[in-house]
């Protein structure tokens, strides 16, 4: 079993409609990304400005995607979602 394929089984069930996930720390370092995630690095700056609630939720809107933020630790989560249009 590949480590690639535990991720990826792990955020299926975690997110079902999970498109990608991109993880960055406080200086905009990529952690990690995989699905649409590794093909929206662009997406940092914006998501790093963005405000979130008292307990480091948040959610953003793009055309085709939904993304939910959690920032904890200097570390921030980002998973990715196609929108249902």
């Amino acid at each position: 079993m590949s480590s690639q394929w535990a991720k990826e089984t792990v955020l299926t069930r975690l997110a079902p409609n999970a498109a990608g996930l991109l993880v960055f720390d406080e200086n905009c370092n990529v952690l990690e990304a995989s699905g649409v995630g590794k093909d929206r690095l662009e997406d940092i700056i914006t998501i790093n400005r963005s405000e979130l609630d008292s307990d480091g939720f948040g959610s953003l809107e793009g055309p085709n995607l939904n993304l939910a933020v959690y920032k904890r630790d200097g570390h921030t989560v980002v998973i990715y979602s196609r929108r249902n249009n």
